[in-house]
């Protein structure tokens, strides 16, 4: 498990240090650095070079193992990240109240085996307000480096193949340039993809492989100064230029991407200015620390901001970088430094090190599915506390089962709600919309059950129930659950003549503006409306139910929290303080809705049989919006109903009486 030696290069941890510098100051201080994110690209970079010199020596000199290279990394990643996994997780436990600890759970077995990035790609965005409640986010793309580890050097062993140094730039050259363009067209249909993903961020690793396997080209000091200095400029230009708002990765990715090569080039045996700068011993030693660094800082932000529950002062925002600096250094002092170098026979440590890497990875991820089990950990409460806590943690039960398209032909028995139906006959009530539609169902069903009604959910998360329309600018992946899911609502509807009542649901503000056609709705089966608005398609809609002497409940969307006061509703319920302070301003917990509100309005006015029911004037009074009723807390997250939350409901909707439209 030998490895070819290669000469230390200490200006490539003077460029670590500006890479964790610009992501720490981004990650505090987003206004002074507002494209300071491009320090994981530069990481990216350093990284495909760094590997690509190692394994490529390796390998022309015959000392290649895949085994050993792996063991290598683990020795390198592993221990660091276990360390600051467990301690994260005790922290989270002190912190955390049950819904974020259950979502941590998630995310740290996500984590823990190498796939963080396809577990945040399924969440909150990036740039998103609720990643302030994930300390693990920052692991996607520790999780793209590993995921390039295990192929790359699969691959490079056989391009390595080809003795031609110029089919061998070729054929990585061409593996970039495929990446970079999957990248560039993935921004305009799921950009969130593009973001977390190996497939189109492997360019930028691979211009670092270019480096190292290209020859190396002697420069005078005063060219490679130049290069250096140009390099220098890109990256810093991006970290200053771009923002969330840019469209990234991509072509805006490049320059910092193309900088961190030439400032890399202009070192390498070079006496370049921009070389000498980095191997400053200050910035090298950040460099050193930069892994651990990179670590911590995140955890320690979003514990203290969500502990304190407002924006953190730039005093406090200072004192968290110092700490997590004192902590990384710490950290690569007694842990990294301690496990990177073998301490026994080599085939007996190699063994070992995978094993305790392995072991303790799995430890970690098992601890994650624990968290998530136990919802949370509720039980760490107790009292009107951990009653509250424990009705967090149940939505609607029957989700599972009925939630999405797929489920509306397949899972009958198990969607029936209020009154059993027989095999051949027809439902009377249906539940159409997204997850805001999804939550409302253990009311509902209370309700059928009272009045004797047959009753079925057909809902799917993301997808609103207005049939003839999808929502531009959806990742295609949602676009095609939602067509599909329009298309068996419809067919569900020809297959239960006798229906009576439809509900519709959804998170009505999102169909505020651009809206298509759906291209799944066959032609005829709905009228498609002039005009691309909210108005016209539920016009259409509401019109293809009366038609068919169905009448149309729209309920509409339930108050929701930028950030659920679950903490402060905690902390009143322990002291009897008024829990009035944890509520919302009406105008901002209702947004949106003064523009759905009057559409629906107007179609009810304008139609026999169409029902409206506004949940803000329930939640909310005249100025504020709070999140209990009677004592219950209704919520599960900031935006749905737990299910005793709707539950409770019950008594304050009124449900429109089936019949009482002339047929």
């Amino acid at each position: 498990m030998k490895s070819s030696a290669q000469p230390y290069l200490p200006y490539i941890d003077g460029l670590r240090a500006f890479a964790v510098a610009s992501v720490v100051i981004y990650h505090a201080w987003p206004q002074l650095l507002p494209g300071g994110f491009i320090g994981v690209d530069v990481f990216f970079v350093i990284s495909g070079f760094l590997i690509t010199r190692l394994l490529a020596a390796d390998m022309r000199a015959g000392d290649f193992s895949y085994f050993g290279f792996l063991v290598r990394r683990v020795r390198r990643l592993a221990p660091a990240a276990a360390v600051c996994f467990a301690a994260v997780t005790v922290l989270g436990a002190m912190v955390f109240l049950p819904d974020a600890y259950e979502e941590f759970g998630r995310s740290l077995t996500a984590a823990s085996v190498m796939f963080a990035n396809f577990y945040f790609h399924g969440q909150a965005g990036y740039f998103s307000p609720p990643a302030y409640e994930m300390p693990l986010l920052h692991t996607w793309s520790l999780a793209v480096e590993d995921q390039f580890y295990l192929i790359w050097p699969l691959l490079l062993v056989s391009i390595l193949k080809f003795r031609s140094r110029y089919m061998l730039f070729a054929i990585v050259a061409g593996l970039g340039v495929a990446s970079f363009a999957h990248a560039e067209a993935l921004l305009s249909s799921d950009a969130d993809y593009a973001f977390y993903m190996l497939a189109p961020r492997a360019w930028e690793l691979l211009i670092g492989a270019l480096l190292a396997l290209a020859r190396p080209v002697s420069l005078r000091p005063v060219i490679a100064s130049g290069v250096s200095i140009i390099g220098a400029a890109m990256i810093v230009s991006s970290a200053v230029l771009l923002s969330r708002q840019s469209l990234f990765p991509g072509l805006n990715a490049a320059p910092a991407c193309l900088g961190t090569a030439l400032v890399i080039v202009s070192g390498l045996g070079q006496h370049s200015l921009g070389a000498r700068v980095l191997s400053w011993r200050p910035l090298v030693f950040v460099g050193l620390i930069s892994y651990s660094l990179y670590l911590w800082h995140w955890p320690l932000f979003t514990f203290a901001r969500y502990y304190a529950g407002r924006a953190l002062t730039d005093i406090e925002l200072s004192e968290l970088v110092i700490a997590s600096t004192l902590i990384a250094a710490l950290s690569w002092r007694y842990v990294e430094t301690r496990f990177r170098r073998p301490r026994m026979r080599q085939k007996n440590n190699a063994r070992m090190v995978m094993a305790s890497g392995v072991a303790a990875m799995a430890l970690l991820a098992t601890s994650g599915v624990l968290i998530r089990e136990l919802d949370g950990v509720p039980m760490r409460y107790s009292g009107p506390v951990g009653q509250m806590f424990a009705d967090m943690s149940h939505g609607n039960p029957m989700r599972h089962q009925c939630d999405g398209f797929e489920n509306i032909s397949r899972t009958d028995g198990e969607c029936n709600f209020g009154r059993r139906k027989a095999d051949n006959e027809s439902y009377e009530v249906a539940l159409f919309g997204d997850s805001n539609a999804d939550h409302f169902t253990p009311l509902i069903a209370d309700w059928a059950r009272d009045a004797g009604l047959a009753g079925r959910q057909a809902t799917q998360s993301q997808c609103g129930p207005v049939l003839g329309s999808i929502r531009t600018a959806l990742p295609a992946r949602i676009t095609s659950n939602c067509e599909r899911y329009h298309q068996a609502a419809l067919e569900f509807v020809e297959d239960n003549p006798g229906l009576k009542l439809v509900i519709l649901s959804a998170n009505w503000p999102t169909y505020i503006g651009a809206l298509a056609p759906n291209r799944a709705i066959t032609e005829g089966a709905l009228a498609m409306p002039e005009r691309d608005t909210l108005d016209a398609y539920m016009r259409a809609l509401v019109g293809f139910f009366i038609e068919r002497n169905i009448d149309v409940l729209i309920i509409e969307r339930i108050p929701h929290y930028d950030a659920l006061p679950v903490r402060c509703i905690a902390q009143s319920l322990e002291t009897d303080a008024g829990a009035a302070r944890c509520g919302l301003e009406r105008a901002r917990a209702t947004v949106g809705q003064e523009q759905t509100l009057p559409v629906f309005a107007a179609i009810a006015s304008d139609y026999d049989g169409v029902f409206v029911i506004d949940p803000s004037d329930i939640f909310c009074d005249a100025i504020t919006c709070t999140p209990l009723k009677d004592g219950v807390f209704l919520y599960r997250d900031r935006g749905h109903l737990n299910r005793a939350g709707a539950v409770h409901l019950r008594a304050y909707f009124q449900f429109p009486q089936i019949g009482e439209r002339p047929k």
